[in-house]
């Protein structure tokens, strides 16, 4: 999986999220990093067919509106282009959120997710993986121990059917 790292992005003030919000009807011309922040960067994979985060960090509520208000273009534009929306979240940097920012993390997912939508989530601990099964127990989300084996789940080269049991969030 290759990520394009050029500066194509910039506005005169440098705002970043504000350039990606106000190109959401050219998704297939951005090149990554889109945002970066202290908790979490958003890039689109090189063929800009599934978008990139990779998370790191403690999160409060305050954060995952911060990031759920960065991605929301993000993904309306994504459904626009190819009829749906495909994450890779990479947590293999961020620790078991609190019971509360879970929950938000949870709300938000019931909210942005449509059918046809997939998301492919990288952890790195058992722990955090049982929180994911909690937070996003359905059959669009799938979780990974590499990033490899997520971004070729979410490019069609291992196909979902076919996936075995232990990487789907149950």
């Amino acid at each position: 999986m290759e990520f394009v790292r050029a500066s194509t992005m910039t506005r005169s003030d440098g705002n970043l999220a504000a350039t990606a919000r106000a190109s959401v009807g050219t998704i297939a011309r951005w090149h990554g990093p889109i945002i970066e922040t202290e908790l979490f960067d958003i890039n689109l994979e090189r063929a800009g067919h599934f978008i990139v985060v990779t998370a790191r960090g403690f999160w409060t509520p305050a954060d995952v509106a911060r990031y759920n208000g960065e991605l929301e273009p993000l993904f309306k534009a994504s459904r626009q282009r190819f009829g749906c929306c495909r994450i890779l979240v990479d947590m293999q940097k961020i620790s078991v959120q609190s019971t509360e920012v879970a929950q938000h993390f949870a709300a938000d997912h019931k909210a942005f997710d449509k059918p046809g939508d997939t998301i492919a989530l990288v952890v790195n601990s058992s722990l955090l993986k049982m929180q994911v099964n909690r937070v996003c127990a359905d059959d669009l989300v799938a979780t990974f121990a590499r990033t490899d084996e997520a971004g070729s789940w979410l490019s069609g080269e291992t196909d979902a059917g076919r996936l075995p049991s232990q990487y789907l969030v149950r």
